[in-house]
């Protein structure tokens, strides 16, 4: 299971990549409308252990089609090794809608403070 939160009404999870020099924390915002597995800016791809698989043409939400650099990682993910695939696009750290098949995700609160925490969760269906 992965906790996570909710902030500027996105929800949030951080996940522990390879880096170059060890482990790499790295918040994601979880994207159902990214069709993909992770997506990360130039910056922190080159901090990790990933290999570059070459150019990959993409869709952009506007119709807009490029190639973009793709790299993979293997990620522990539900404590299992996973090759993973990540886009380089500049922006936020997005982890998308392929990652996240065959699981659940909820958000909910702890009762206390409502208006300033939430809470995502994500785990096995």
């Amino acid at each position: 299971m992965i906790l996570g939160h909710v902030r500027d009404n996105l929800p949030r999870v951080t996940l522990p990549l390879p880096g170059v020099t060890g482990q790499v924390f790295i918040e994601f915002v979880v994207d159902t409308g990214f069709d993909g597995e992770l997506a990360l800016p130039s910056g922190l791809v080159h901090q990790l252990e990933a290999i570059f698989q070459g150019d990959k043409p993409i869709l952009l939400a506007d119709s807009f089609a490029r190639n973009q650099p793709s790299f993979e990682v293997t990620l522990d993910w539900e404590d299992e090794p996973r090759p993973t695939e990540i886009l380089l696009l500049e922006g936020v750290p997005l982890l998308g809608s392929v990652l996240l098949a065959g699981s659940a995700a909820a958000s909910g609160d702890d009762g206390r403070r409502r208006s300033l925490y939430r809470a995502a969760v994500i785990e096995p269906l």
